[in-house]
């Protein structure tokens, strides 16, 4: 690789993570956390929970690779599944629904102000 950081994160960004490998995991599942497996958040108790934090990778590619993996999750589960035909239409009105309140929410934030609504 080139001497450029800039250049090496780059590339770094379309590969496979660190952890994964072919021979023991099988084919790449870009749902599955490769990463050692450690014990999870609700069972950690309040003497543990810093050591346990300072475990994790806060690093924006680490951040990234998690909520990709929350999409890839969320996306096998409901939209890709065999009988998911109306999950989509459901979650579309929903978005509608939310960013149509959002944006009359200065309409109705005045409205409530008057006593009489003629």
């Amino acid at each position: 690789m080139s001497g450029n950081p800039i250049i090496n994160y780059w590339k770094s960004l379309n590969c496979y993570p660190p952890e994964y490998n072919r021979a023991i995991h099988g084919p790449y599942d870009p749902r599955i956390n490769y990463a050692f497996k450690d014990t999870p958040l609700m069972q950690v108790k309040l003497g543990e929970l810093p050591s346990w934090i300072m475990r994790r990778k806060m690093t924006p590619h680490s951040m990234a690779a998690a909520i990709t993996r929350h999409f890839h999750r969320t996306n096998a589960a409901h939209f890709t599944a065999i009988r998911s035909r109306s999950n989509m239409a459901f979650t579309v009105i929903l978005i509608t629904a939310i960013m149509g309140y959002v944006g009359q929410l200065h309409h109705i934030h005045h409205h409530r102000r008057y006593k009489y609504h003629w």
